[in-house]
């Protein structure tokens, strides 16, 4: 997702302040013109009730999460929106109210296509490299463009960082570092020639300059509009769209008995293509797939255990098979893919939401005090799933010690799974509706 709305119009160059942007041609009659594009801080309340159907476009951070919530009634947020967001929103016509006010200011940028041959060759080159059976060059073309936007919005102040110098008397950057806050460890060394350092760990700015956090952000918001529009064209046409993700969506759907939403998202009929949605269950069928899909047209599964974001399940029944096999497939963010471990299968999540109740029990006492942690994690145990994986560690100070070897310690740890969703309400029906915040 990210690489194919990186081809698209990005900000650059030197921005521009804009203040009280209501006040310009930019926003006329409340509404933001195609005429502006950059970033805008504006308050926003929301609208919505209880027959609204349309989900929340808007991120915040509420609680040390990242939630797409409404805003309560009466309430107003100010946010730090993307211009094609805003557009977007206003096109669909979604439940928000923007309050162009004073103070309502704007950075304006110059808009081009600035990435779009990087990703176009780190697409085309990743496909020729698995084409050609080389996994690791296809793999280093695809990490490289699914981190090419991250790169833009590196942090570059205040790192936990390693400096090393002379040991002197008067050494200031000892005594700067710890004027200013920003020292958290010390330690000491005797080189071979006689010479003492003082090593440092400390919290220091990058030396990258050739950053702009605008373009990273413009990448997550313009790949945010493009899923959402995904959700509700498909919702258009009467169909339910049962999870999203930061780049997929799982839905009742049959893309092809739908030409227009195939042109407009899967134009090349199989996704293959840099920006088109592609069938996971294509690559879980095999050699069958083809044959498969003349009698589905698209491909679907019987059912689907969704736990939470990056840990769901789907199943096709033998019984509905060309080729009288089951499939299946089952995504769990934090569970290894270890040689010779049991692979995640239906059986487990039918377990997981079986034992929700008792988790959900559990969790109560817990919060209300009724039974130490312990005792929660003890009784929690029999109802997750768990694997036992090994970690390499390696502590930060250890870079500043003289007596102790530099070390890789490796750790076993059991790590366990369960069904927590906390980004939404959670209905008894199962259907998440979103939050309402202040």
């Amino acid at each position: 997702m990210y690489p194919a709305v990186a081809c698209e119009d990005l900000p650059y160059g030197e921005p521009r302040l804009i203040a009280n942007v209501h006040e310009t041609p930019h926003v006329r009659d409340g509404i933001l013109q195609d005429s502006f594009f950059g970033f805008i801080r504006v308050g926003v309340s929301s609208f919505e009730d209880d027959h609204t159907t349309a989900k929340p476009l808007h991120a915040v951070i509420h609680n040390e999460r990242l939630l797409f919530p409404w805003i309560k009634r009466g309430a107003c947020r100010q946010m730090v929106l993307f211009s094609e967001e805003i557009k977007l929103s206003q096109r669909l016509g979604l439940p928000y109210k923007y309050h162009w006010s004073e103070g309502c200011t704007a950075i304006f940028f110059k808009r081009g296509k600035i990435l779009e041959q990087m990703m176009r060759t780190c697409f085309t080159e990743k496909a020729n490299a698995k084409r050609e059976g080389n996994s690791a060059l296809s793999m280093a073309y695809k990490i490289t463009a699914n981190s090419a936007y991250g790169f833009w919005g590196i942090r570059v102040h205040d790192r936990d960082s390693c400096v090393v110098y002379e040991d002197r008397h008067d050494s200031k950057e000892y005594y700067r570092y710890l004027a200013e806050q920003k020292l958290i460890g010390v330690g000491k060394h005797r080189a071979a020639n006689g010479i003492n350092y003082l090593m440092l760990r400390v919290l220091k700015d990058l030396s990258v300059q050739d950053h702009n956090v605008a373009i990273a952000s413009a990448i997550t918001s313009l790949a945010r509009c493009r899923l959402y529009s995904a959700v509700h064209d498909f919702e258009q046409k009467g169909e339910t769209v049962l999870y999203t993700d930061t780049d997929s969506l799982i839905t009742t759907l049959d893309l092809s008995k739908h030409p227009d939403l195939i042109e407009k998202y899967q134009w090349d009929h199989k996704g293959a293509e840099l920006g088109t949605l592609k069938n996971e269950l294509d690559d879980a069928f095999d050699k069958s797939a083809d044959a498969q899909k003349q009698v589905d047209g698209e491909l679907y599964f019987d059912r689907c255990w969704i736990a939470g974001a990056k840990f769901y399940c789907w199943e096709r029944s033998k019984e509905s098979t060309l080729d009288g096999k089951t499939y299946s497939s089952a995504k769990c963010k934090g569970y290894a893919k270890i040689n010779g471990a049991e692979k995640l299968c239906t059986a487990d999540f039918e377990s997981l939401f079986e034992s929700k109740p008792r988790m959900d029990e559990l969790r109560t006492k817990l919060q209300n005090r009724e039974i130490a942690y312990d005792e929660f994690v003890k009784e929690s145990e029999p109802h997750l799933l768990s694997q036992e994986q090994l970690q390499f560690r390696i502590g930060r100070s250890d870079f500043l010690r003289e007596t102790d070897k530099f070390t890789i310690r490796y750790v076993k740890v059991i790590k366990r799974f369960g069904i927590n969703y906390l980004k939404g309400r959670v209905e008894t029906t199962g259907q998440v509706r979103p939050m309402h915040i202040d």
